[in-house]
Formats: structure tokens, sequence, C-alpha cells
């Protein structure tokens, strides 16, 4: 058995470009929260054992069922036996998988592939066994090449070799096309159409496996032919290059080969590629000279470096894919940029991760009513003191400000990372996707500074994404009293130029900046107080999460002790 490292295989797929076509199996698209095979088995176990075993006497009793009914300890029959015990009929299995499908959008992996493939560093032909839809909707989302799926023999006569379009051969057919291949009998072969249509694209050609187990007789068949035909008809001249997941974070520094080896070679033993196809690719491999298997600590990760290598040459490249990584990978992409070292990295995500489990568990408020008003003496701003969720879009649909220009502010940091608390829940009612994409045009951002997107799905007109926090070198976020003051100063400004007549506001820095509410509130009345006469005329409501966070007592004491003595200050 032969083994790479990921960074070999990186290597050799940018030395011989568009010569490797990708065969992706399940294991691609768990990131989309498509289940695993593994998961779909525990699933229907779970569901026949209560109705078929309710009252078991020990554990015996359920592996003894297990085994006879679902073929559970052999791990080659379980997935097809399964399937067959839950949905004995075809359009049973076909309409589970569509309801599993019905929601789930491409994940970062069906985004670089197809990226991969419509830029012209893969070939055009992406061979799956997966009978989603999650390439092609990748592909229909970039709109950079039209992109047909083969299903079907008779679709066959499609494939075409014309520049700007691309194929995927779904060897285990289509939910759509109602072919879906899954069960032992059904994968014990493919058509002979699919498989001339594979023999073509991989002629004087490589093939990269991801996300595959190759447990299925059909995807066995399948190699074990092109393996026995490889010399006498040039196919995968260039090679098969297996990826075997074994989870967990890639190492900073790689292992020995004899470690790699090791590694990979405990994974097979625990079932991670087919036995069959371990000794296909032992033959294969004295045949063609490259052929073996390489780790994937996540698919996610292997495709954007490989995207990021392509990126020192075409940059392009590189950010049209930055634009699809999900919200935690861009935020590690960004610090890392940023030039944090990888321990400071995984402790600020580690944070984040913290501060948004912990924002899960908080009750939101219901209190939605202003508490307090305090306006300026020419009456050209207001500020209100309101106390709830200040990411609730009936508030930011009052009829009041409907003829207004609106804006609402997201508190953030210099990354501009939107990783937790009222920027984390601001974004995802705004469209993650879209918002982020406009975010990466900023980042970083000066503290103390305010970047300007689209208000996205919510109902204003713009995002103030206000840097109040500093990241630091080792991981930590800071913040003080005056770094927000000369945050809401250049708030109120922009606000300014841009004509807002209503704005939004939480407190700042008070989760992973680690400042108290009352510092905060104080520092954002300081701006008021230092820059109220450059503007025209707006009002700026400034919520509060619920009493916990700031009583309303103390909220008033700061009020009127900061603006008091200029502005007029009633309890509303």
């Amino acid at each position: 058995m032969r083994v790479f490292s990921d960074t070999e295989v990186i290597r050799i797929l940018l030395q011989e470009k568009a010569r490797y076509a990708f065969y992706v199996g399940a294991g691609i698209s768990v990131d989309a929260g498509v289940p695993t095979a593994a998961q779909i088995c525990d699933e229907i176990r779970d569901q026949l054992l209560l109705y078929e075993l309710p009252h078991p006497k020990d554990q015996g009793e359920i592996q003894a069922w297990e085994n006879r009914r679902l073929n559970w300890a052999d791990i080659s029959l379980r997935y097809s036996t399964c399937l067959r015990a839950a949905y004995p009929a075809e359009a049973q299995r076909v309409e589970y998988f569509r309801n599993k499908l019905r929601s789930v959008a491409p994940s970062f992996n069906h985004h670089a592939i197809a990226l991969l493939a419509s830029s012209g560093y893969m070939k055009r032909r992406i061979i799956t066994t997966n009978f989603d839809k999650l390439i092609e909707s990748a592909f229909v989302r970039q709109a950079k090449t039209e992109c047909q799926p083969i299903r079907t023999d008779a679709e066959l006569k499609y494939v075409r070799d014309v520049p700007g379009r691309s194929y995927i051969l779904k060897l285990h057919g289509d939910y759509d096309t109602y072919n879906v291949l899954n069960t032992s009998e059904e994968t014990t072969t493919l058509s002979a159409g699919m498989i001339e249509a594979v023999r073509q694209t991989l002629q004087y050609s490589g093939l990269i496996v991801l996300g595959a187990a190759g447990y299925e007789k059909s995807v066995f068949s399948l190699f074990d032919q092109l393996d026995h035909k490889a010399e006498k008809e040039n196919l995968l001249s260039f090679g098969l290059l297996w990826g075997v997941y074994v989870g967990g974070t890639r190492p900073a520094t790689l292992p020995a080969e004899q470690e790699l080896y090791d590694l990979i070679f405990k994974k097979i033993e625990r079932n991670a590629i087919g036995r069959d196809i371990v000794m296909m690719m032992d033959r294969l491999g004295r045949k063609v000279g490259l052929a073996g298997f390489f780790p994937v600590w996540s698919a996610t990760d292997f495709l954007f470096d490989l995207i990021q290598k392509i990126g020192s040459s075409d940059r392009l490249v590189a950010a049209s894919a930055e634009l699809y990584l999900d919200h935690e990978m861009r935020v590690t992409h960004l610090l890392s940029r940023a030039g944090l070292p990888e321990d400071a990295i995984r402790k600020h995500i580690e944070v984040l991760r913290n501060s948004r489990a912990m924002q899960q568990t908080r009750e939101h408020s219901q209190q939605s009513e202003i508490f307090l008003v305090a306006e300026s003496p020419a009456g050209n701003l207001e500020l209100r003191l309101a106390y709830g969720d200040i990411t609730s879009r009936s508030r930011m649909s009052d009829p009041e400000f409907q003829k207004m220009v609106r804006a609402v502010v997201s508190p953030e940091d210099t990354i501009l990372t939107a990783g937790a608390g009222v920027a984390y829940a601001l974004l995802e009612k705004a469209g993650t996707h879209a918002i982020l994409g406009e975010l990466a045009k900023f980042s970083p951002v000066e503290q103390g500074k305010v970047a300007v997107t689209s208000g996205g799905k919510l109902p204003v007109h713009f995002i103030f994404h206000a840097a109040a926090i500093k990241i630091q070198a080792d991981g930590t976020a800071s913040a003080s009293q005056d770094d927000v003051t000369r945050t809401v100063i250049d708030i109120i400004e922009k606000a300014r130029v841009l004509d807002i007549g209503c704005i939004w506001l939480p407190l700042m820095a008070t989760g992973t900046g680690s400042l108290g509410a009352k510092q905060s509130l104080e520092g954002i009345l300081k701006a008021i107080a230092d820059c109220y006469q450059v503007v025209k005329k707006i009002t700026v409501i400034l919520v509060v999460r619920d009493e916990k966070t700031l009583g309303r007592a103390i909220a008033e004491d700061c009020v009127k002790s900061i603006l008091g003595g200029v502005f007029s200050v009633r309890q509303s």
C-alpha cells in the first residue's frame, strides 16, 4: 500500500493541471447537513427496533436482532439492508431521500469542486455516486459555466467536450429521474453506458477520490474494470489518489512517512475503505506507478488548501472560493491572514463558540418599549433607550421610521468576524452568505472604524459593522471605553454622510471584548455628547438586551450624568 501526504497530492494536482477528475462520494456532503450512511443506518435501526423489539431482554438480544434483520455486522451490506428493510419499495426510497435533501444547500466542498472544474484546474467531468443536486446547485450559484448532470444512459448523448461546459456523471442516478441506486441488488453493477463515459473521462488522465469508502459493489466493479484495462487503454495513466478521512485537526507539522502510513493503515483497518479497493489499488499501483492513499483531516480544509496554492498565481480563483467559506472557516482564514498563530486562532474560535453557546441558552427579553428619551437642544439628535432584542425585524419595521433611511449597528472586531453575540445574530437574519461576501471587501479595518454593508434580508438599508474590539496577537479580544466612544463617533459620522434618519445601536464590546455594560453605555453617551451638533436629524435607538445586562436605574443615572447638562431627559 502506497501512501502520500496531502501536500504531495496538492503538488501533483497543480503540476498536472486539468489532468485529474474528481470522484466524490457522500462524505463531501456531510458539511452541508446531508446525513451519512452511518447516521441513516442508526436512524432506521432505532425506528425498526421500537416496533419489532420494543422490550429487549438485554444488549445481546438487540445485537442478535441487528445482525439477523439488518446485516449489522457486515458493513458492506448494512446500509443497503437498512434501506430495504425500512423502505421496501423503490418509490419509498426515492421519496425518503427527496425529503432528506429538500432544504439542503451546497457547502464549501461543492462550491470548491465546481470552481476547480469551471476554472480549468480539474477535468470538467465530475464522477459521483451521490444523487443529491448540490454540485449542480453550486455551478448555478457561481454562474461561471454551465453544468449538465448525466443521470441516465439516455442523457449520455448530451456529453460533449466543449469549452465552458461541465458534466456530472451520476453513477447511482438521481431522485428526479427516479433511478436512485442504493440497495445491494441495485448497486451490483453500473450500466455499460456509464462505464464507457467514465472510461472516456479517465483516458490519459488521473483521478482523485474524496468522501468515498468504496464499499458499493458497483464502485469496486468499476475500478476493477479500469484496473484491468489500465495499461492497454491508457486509463488512469496519471494515477489514482484516494483520500482517507482520518478526522481531527490537521497537525501543523506533518507526520513522518511511517507515521502517515500507520495513520492511514489504522483507518483502513477500521473499515474506512473497502478491502477490495485496497487490493485493487495495490494492483493498479504496479501498473501505472501512481496509485495510493492520502490523509484527509477535512475535505473542506484539503480543497481550500488546494485553492489557496492556486491563489498564489490566480488570485481570482482564491477570492471566488473565499465567498463560499462557512462562517467558522472564514473566521479562521481571516485570523490567519491577519498573522495570528494557529494556537491563538484556535483560542479565539473557542471563545466565539462558547459565546454563541451561552447566547443560545439565554432567553430574549420580551420587553420592547422605549424606557428613556434624551433630546438635544435643537432637536437634531434624539436618543431613545430601550430594552429587548435588537435583531427583531418587527422593531426595525416600526412604521414611525418607514420613510427614513435606516441602519442597524453590528458590534464587531477589527477582523470583521461576526463571530458571536449581536453580530452573529444579525448576520444570520440578514443572510449569512450575502453579508459575508460584502464584508470580505473590508477586512481588516482599523479599530474604532465602521464598515458599511447592505441590510440584506433585514428591514433596514444598511448594516454598520462597528469595530470597537481589537483581536490581539494571542487570540484575545480587547476594547476600552475610549474605543467604544471613537467607534460611535464614526457611526454618527457615517450616518450623517448617508443621511440616516434612524439607527439601532446595541451596547458594544460587552461580549468577547469583556467590557462592562455600564462602561459601554458611558462610552456611547460620551460620543453622543461630543458630536450631536454635527448631525441634521437622527434618532438613535440604543437597545439593551435585558435588565440583567444593565439595570434601568443605572442606565438612567448614566444618561442624566453625561447628557443631562445639555439634553432634555425624560422617561417615556
